[in-house]
This record gives structure tokens, C-alpha cells and sequence, in this order.
């Protein structure tokens, strides 16, 4: 009795997978370009690569400006050699250290082999990170709640579009930081979506000019809109983006994460220039 409940539940959920693959195949993902994530207890969504055959869950953040970054506790393992270092900035452009640079002989990343990549090391308690800059690839698809990544060289069609299409900023330094207008309580602000940040932050110049008042569990933004999406924001974190601003045209104001993010389907196209936020199926 106890293998036909579980053979059941199984095909529960190869059934429930499949269906989410067909969701993500509308917007002409092909299989092979679907894969699994993880969100670990940050709610940030991770991706699994390969480093020599040995598979290694990172944080896919698409705020990342150095390239794939992997913990310090594992690094040693795998005999690297140093390459050169670097100097490590924040989003306010103040040093926070630096970081040796190692030279990785083959990388698996979502089934593409990236030979002789510069590994960077970090000291958090995250396994690594890399983000849409340093991967080859015109847009990807990140559903939150089915646990999925599609990503694709191909653009999206236009009739595929459903959900708020937002204009990205360009910028020639950061050129895949995924930054778009909007608007808090009627001032039109710059808006940075960042996967790798768990919790929404917003510049504290900004916050305090504006007079934003502070709740039990952060800043209070009482209207934050995306287009035709509305956003109430109770928690929000004061921080300074006076470094990466310095490569847009007006400063970048707030910084959305995965606490919102995950509510919806989030896709990216770099070659329309576009992010679009979907409502999740």
C-alpha cells in the first residue's frame, strides 16, 4: 500500500513539473533550456554548476558586478591557482577588502562548459554567486514559486509579452544591471531588481529627505510603482547606491529583492532591453 501512495505522489509531482516547464515553454524556452533552482534561507534563488563533475548550489544575483564568485571554506580544495586580486566595493563605492582571483580550468554552467573563468573568493556564508553579466545568454525566465530558471539566446516575441514591461536603463560600465524607472509616493526614481538581495533597500538620503517613516520592521514605503504594479513595502532597508549610480543617469533609488520578486514570474531580455514582471500561474 505504502509504494502505491508513494509511486502516486510521485506522479503528482513529475505531472505538476511538467505543466511548469509547459508554462515556461510558452514564452519559447526549449526543455533543455529549463532548470531546477533552490531558494535557500535568505529567499535568494540558487543555480547549480559544475566544477569538476562536482555540483555546487550558488546564488544566482543579478546585481553581481564581479563575475562567479565561490566560498572561501572551498576554494582550496580544488588546488587553483591565483590569478591576481581584486578590490571590492559595495553599492555605495566604499572598499570592503579585497579578493583573490583564481583561474578555473572548466565550469559547467546550466550545461555550457566555460573553460580557463576567473573565480573570485568570498567570506559569507553562501556557497557562491554569479549573475546574468558573465553568462552567455540573451534573457531569462526566474519562477520563484515552481522552483525553475529558463534562460535563452533567442529574443522573446512580442505577442509572448504578458505582464508589466519595463524599459531597462542602460549603462556602458554595469551593461546587464537590471535597472528600470518608477515612481515612490509621485518622485520618479531609478529602481535596481536585484534577485540577490533578500530584502528590498532604499537609499538613505532618499528616505530621509522624503521623510519615510520607519516600522517595526524597516522603512516604510507607502507606494512604490513599476508601471501599472503598486508596491507597499513595510521593511525596507536604508543603503547607499552611490557607487553603481555613478554609471546611470540619475541615481538609483531603491533596490528591490527576492522578498518581492518572488511574487512574481521574472523575466529579462537584454536584446529588447525590457524586464517584465508577470503575475505567477
Amino acid at each position: 500500500m505504502k509504494n502505491i501512495v508513494s509511486l502516486i505522489l510521485f506522479l503528482i509531482i513529475l505531472t505538476s513539473c511538467r505543466q511548469h516547464k509547459n508554462a515556461l515553454s510558452k514564452l519559447d524556452y526549449a526543455s533543455e533550456e529549463i532548470f531546477p533552482i533552490q531558494i535557500d534561507k535568505y529567499g535568494i534563488p540558487n543555480v547549480k554548476i559544475e566544477f569538476r563533475k562536482n555540483p555546487i548550489w550558488i546564488q544566482w544575483d543579478t546585481g553581481d558586478m564581479v563575475g562567479l564568485v565561490l566560498s572561501k571554506s572551498i576554494i582550496p580544495g580544488y588546488n587553483l591557482t591565483i590569478k591576481d586580486s581584486i578590490q571590492l566595493r559595495d553599492s555605495a563605492g566604499k572598499s570592503v577588502g579585497f579578493s583573490y582571483r583564481y583561474l578555473a580550468d572548466s565550469i559547467n554552467i546550466f550545461g555550457k562548459i566555460y573553460s580557463n573563468l576567473l573565480v573570485s573568493e568570498s567570506q559569507g556564508d553562501y556557497m557562491g554567486l554569479i549573475g546574468p553579466r558573465f553568462i552567455d545568454l540573451n534573457r531569462f525566465t526566474l519562477d520563484y514559486k515552481n522552483r525553475l530558471i529558463a534562460i535563452s539566446n533567442t529574443s522573446l516575441a512580442q505577442e509572448k509579452i504578458k505582464g508589466e514591461k519595463l524599459l531597462l536603463v542602460p549603462s556602458e560600465r554595469l551593461p546587464r544591471l537590471i535597472v528600470v524607472e518608477g515612481y515612490i509616493n509621485g518622485n520618479r526614481v531609478l529602481v535596481e531588481l536585484d534577485t540577490g538581495k533578500s530584502r528590498t533597500v532604499i537609499d538613505s538620503d532618499a528616505a530621509r529627505e522624503w521623510n519615510l517613516k520607519e516600522g517595526e520592521k524597516g522603512t516604510i514605503i507607502d507606494n512604490l510603482s513599476l508601471g501599472g504594479i503598486d508596491l507597499q513595502i513595510d521593511n525596507a532597508k536604508l543603503k547607499s547606491f552611490k557607487g553603481i549610480s555613478k554609471s546611470f543617469p540619475d541615481p538609483i533609488i531603491v533596490g528591490i529583492g527576492s522578498d518581492i520578486l518572488s511574487d512574481f514570474i521574472f523575466t529579462v531580455d537584454y536584446e529588447q532591453g525590457i524586464a517584465v514582471l508577470s503575475p505567477r500561474e
